[in-house]
């Protein structure tokens, strides 16, 4: 939900080989769905075929992406992700300004977004980048997770899906996972045991995952 695209070295690092771009959303103000959608599709390469890998609040532009048939995108990665809203109902419909986001203590960013293990370089690189992001932005995209449902997009999709799912996932519940798997006949579902924060915290077995995702997939 940053947006930064920081947090994402540790994957890249463990794609030895590929040619990664890491898209950066726009930090002055808090863009929509459909904008953010037409930003990143100005961003990607055209001139070659693409895996699009998108985690947590990104997994529903990845979603409207592959939906809306570029040509040159070939399959997508989720990670932690959701084609509705992951939380509970209660919460839906809750407020929360962006200064309480933004003000989260560590400890609270390790037990949500990491666990027990992780260590002090970690959580101190999640909550930098968590507060580096201006309280109207994070507030934005919490009401935007709030609201979000692109399972008619997702119906949409003809492109092979892997869905990276944390054991220790605090935020995303199981359901999103199912949701997507399950509606979608070319998706499989790996399970590795990490946080929520799968890509930052267990990046080698993901990278391993998504060169095994896109040999079988490539080789057909």
């Amino acid at each position: 939900m940053d947006g930064t695209g920081d947090l994402f070295a540790p994957l890249v690092d463990e794609l030895i080989g590929a040619k990664v771009s890491v898209i950066s959303y726009p930090s002055k103000d808090c863009l929509g769905w459909e904008p953010l959608l037409q930003f990143i599709r100005q961003a990607i390469p055209r001139d070659e075929p693409i895996t699009l890998v998108a985690e947590s609040f990104s997994g529903p532009l990845g979603i409207m992406l592959a939906a809306r048939k570029s040509h040159n995108v070939r399959a997508l990665v989720l990670c932690a992700s959701f084609a509705s809203s992951p939380l509970p109902r209660w919460l839906r419909h809750v407020p929360v300004p962006g200064f309480a986001l933004k003000a989260l203590p560590r400890f609270v960013v390790q037990s949500l977004l990491l666990d027990s293990t992780s260590s002090s370089e970690q959580v101190a690189t999640i909550h930098r980048c968590v507060k580096s992001v201006p309280p109207k932005i994070l507030a934005g995209r919490f009401r935007m997770i709030q609201q979000v449902d692109v399972r008619s997009d997702l119906r949409e999709v003809h492109l092979p899906i892997l869905y990276l799912a944390g054991r220790k996932d605090r935020l995303v519940p199981k359901r999103c996972s199912n949701e997507i798997t399950g509606s979608h006949a070319g998706s499989s579902r790996v399970i590795l045991d990490g946080p929520h924060l799968l890509l930052q915290s267990s990046p080698e077995p993901a990278a391993n995952e998504i060169r095994k995702f896109l040999g079988s997939t490539f080789a057909q």
